[in-house]
């Protein structure tokens, strides 16, 4: 049976008389589906119907001896009826030639009778001479007939072809299964937001009080810069600064105006550079700038070393704000789309599977062992946010539609020949 049928009636005629089997109820066949069987048979022609999500075939069934018709009434997708349509017509071309198979067989063990017949009758019209009871053979070593054994053989060869057939016939209904295809993709878990910590001038590393894998509050000190230039440079500003001031005062009180404007001048100018070195003083405890954990930076084995302004030196994600950022191949993007939903497992939780939603599919790649591989982020719920870390890693699986099972196995390497094909012809 096609798999998701809700009704079906076979029809055959024998001799002038209309019969009819039904299923699911044997004695009440479906009136809708009885109706569109009549209608077909009545023009001769082939039926096919959708109203969702109701799929209505009527095919005849070939029998030269006898009018079969096969109506089925299926509940199929919009996406899923082509493959249930030709599902069904294979089934039917199948049943059509096991009936075929079935009509051999009954004239092939008809004749086979008739000879057995036809040989056992002229051995009664021979006359042979009798035979002494010590020359009777025994009951437990006479020879079969030669027919009897053709018409076993024929009788297994018979069941032999009928079983090869259904399995192929299994086979073909399977492959043409509509099943849900899901896309099993590699997947890392992100903070929602990351903060970045990089070195806000040229210098060297001090202390290294945090590193990746800590927990830490907004304003923590995780790292320092070495500040002992800066505090000569502090003071060396601070007196140059005090000596302007000194002598713009003298010159005010000698009037000597023009003296004291150039003196002026230089006070804004060393006030400018010791606010500026006092703020990079300042900037020497590297903070958190938010609540989270240090997701990337280890300066505890640089200590001493220096270091370039810009540099990133550590990450931060805050906790129980996450998103899973999927890594989709190249044969395998065009089927993402905003909205599919999926299931992941992280190889740090294996007995848990958490619920994901796409988001977002970035066009976005990166190249990973000679292939090309796309972003793709999702949410997460909020119950897990609690169970995650972080970097942990996993396996995403996709829910991208329904297809036929055949579809799901081959695609990719019909893909992969088209493309060879094409690159080929050229």
């Amino acid at each position: 049976m096609v798999p998701d049928t809700q009704s079906a009636i076979f029809k055959y005629t024998e001799g002038t008389d209309d019969k009819y089997v039904s299923w699911p109820k044997a004695n009440a066949p479906d009136a809708q589906l009885l109706e569109s069987l009549t209608f077909s048979a009545q023009r001769h022609s082939l039926l096919t119907t959708y109203t969702a999500p109701l799929l209505t075939v009527v095919l005849p069934v070939t029998d030269d001896s006898r009018s079969v018709l096969l109506a089925l009434s299926i509940k199929a997708e919009p996406d899923a009826v082509e493959p249930v349509k030709r599902l069904v017509s294979w089934s039917v071309r199948w049943l059509s030639e096991l009936l075929r198979m079935q009509q051999e067989q009954q004239q092939a063990n008809f004749l086979a009778v008739s000879a057995e017949l036809a040989e056992r009758g002229s051995e009664h019209q021979v006359e042979k001479p009798p035979v002494k009871l010590s020359e009777q053979p025994s009951t437990h070593s006479v020879e079969e007939p030669k027919s009897s054994i053709k018409h076993k053989l024929a009788g297994l060869i018979s069941i032999g072809l009928f079983r090869w057939g259904v399995a192929v016939l299994l086979l073909i209904a399977l492959l043409f299964l509509p099943v849900s295809y899901q896309i099993p993709v590699d997947t890392v878990i992100e903070g929602k937001v990351q903060k970045s910590i990089v070195s806000p001038f040229d210098g060297f590393i001090k202390t290294a009080v945090l590193k990746a894998g800590d927990i830490v509050e907004k304003g923590h000190v995780i790292a320092e810069l070495d500040d002992q230039q800066l505090k000569i440079e502090v003071i060396r500003l601070t007196s140059q600064y005090q000596e302007h001031e000194k002598g713009y005062r003298k010159a005010l009180a000698g009037r000597e105006y023009a003296q004291a404007n150039v003196y002026q001048a230089k006070l804004k100018q060393a006030k400018a550079k010791l606010d500026q070195v006092k703020l990079q003083l300042e900037q020497t405890a590297l903070k958190a700038p938010i609540a989270g954990m240090i997701i990337e930076g280890d300066l505890s084995r640089r200590l001493g070393s220096p270091v370039s302004s810009g540099d990133l030196l550590f990450k931060i994600a805050p906790l129980n704000q996450y998103r899973a950022m999927l890594r989709v191949q190249e044969t395998d993007i065009r089927f993402i789309k905003e909205g599919q939903q999926g299931a992941l497992k992280l190889a740090a939780l294996p007995d848990s599977v958490f619920d994901i939603s796409l988001s977002k599919a970035s066009p976005l790649f990166f190249e990973e062992d000679n292939q090309i591989v796309y972003l793709a982020e999702a949410d997460l719920p909020a119950v897990a946010l609690e169970l995650l870390r972080p970097g942990m890693e996993g396996i995403a699986r996709v829910d991208v539609g329904h297809y036929s099972l055949g579809w799901v196995l081959t695609h990719h390497f019909i893909d992969w020949l088209q493309v060879a094909i094409w690159k080929l012809w050229l």
